[in-house]
């Protein structure tokens, strides 16, 4: 979830506060929190589980 977004930041497609998002960092980087760099944050569709939302940064790291 998207707590502050920094002035003039440019966001994906649907990437505001309050929203559900996934982030791609390095590979490896699998925590609760994080302070991410905006080119690798996405939103994340409302009909998407948590469960499913959770696999997104594993997978692409599996696939790399």
């Amino acid at each position: 979830m998207v707590e502050a977004i920094g002035p003039n930041t440019p966001v994906a497609p649907g990437v505001e506060a309050g929203r559900r998002v996934t982030a791609f960092p390095q590979p490896g980087c699998v925590v609760q929190w994080i302070v991410a760099a905006a080119e690798v944050v996405v939103a994340v569709p409302d009909e998407l589980s948590d469960a499913v939302t959770a696999q997104m940064p594993a997978r692409r790291s599996a696939d790399w």
